[in-house]
């Protein structure tokens, strides 16, 4: 298991150095790969950095989309199915959550195309339904990627658990786009930057999840802003 605050320390000069070329408008891949070789960072170590580091602008503007969940109150909610899932499986399990740039929450297990259906992933849809239940949206609308495996036995999991007329379960085969083009129609729920930038309003289900159930998340030590 890795030592997180260990890692912390030892990223802070990099992410200094990557905020820095990031907002010097250096591209982000090439940024990450410069200060990494320079420090001699390892995979793991540059795979965070990817996660939590951002462009000054593009942090600001995604921040100021941010709603509390009390704000999907009779709205509709879009949620992003495997990139909130998976965020929530890490905080239950105990592996490493970031409290990124843009101030949301990720994880950096980058599990998407091998995603399995384990024994933790009733309880993290049972949370997701609870937390967002409580606070009565209009609509809630959870779309998978059909090109997960098993993505269908997982939708049928979370009709079941969700199990109202108001919840609706699908696979797509575009997930992002999909979100996207119903992104007017209410409030999205994803961590997923490409997704941020191009809809209004969004929140951040795990982040209410980790305070609801006291689950540890991790925030680099060197504040951006």
């Amino acid at each position: 298991m890795m030592d997180i605050s260990e890692i912390l320390r030892r990223l802070e000069a990099p992410l200094l150095d990557i905020r820095y070329l990031l907002d010097r408008k250096y591209p982000k891949k090439s940024a990450i790969t410069y200060v990494s070789n320079r420090y001699g960072l390892t995979k793991d170590e540059r795979n965070i950095l990817v996660r939590i580091a951002c462009e000054k602008d593009i942090s600001n503007d995604r921040k100021r989309k941010l709603v509390s969940i009390e704000f999907i109150q009779d709205k509709n909610l879009f949620i992003d199915g495997f990139n909130v899932l998976i965020t929530v499986e890490s905080l239950i399990l105990g592996y490493p959550v970031f409290l990124c740039d843009d101030g949301i929450l990720k994880d950096v297990r980058s599990l998407f195309r091998r995603y399995k259906i384990g024994f933790i992933t009733k309880e993290a849809l049972s949370m997701i339904e609870m937390i967002t239940s409580k606070y009565t949206p209009k609509e809630i609308v959870i779309i998978f990627d059909s090109q997960i495996s098993r993505s269908g036995d997982l939708s049928k999991m979370a009709r079941d658990i969700f199990d109202k007329d108001n919840c609706l379960v699908f696979t797509s085969k575009d997930t992002d786009k999909e979100i996207m083009e119903n992104s007017r129609k209410g409030i999205i729920a994803t961590s997923d930057g490409i997704i941020i930038d191009n809809v209004d309003n969004v929140l951040d289900i795990p982040v209410h999840i980790a305070d609801e159930f006291k689950y540890n998340f991790y925030i680099p030590t060197k504040v951006r802003y």
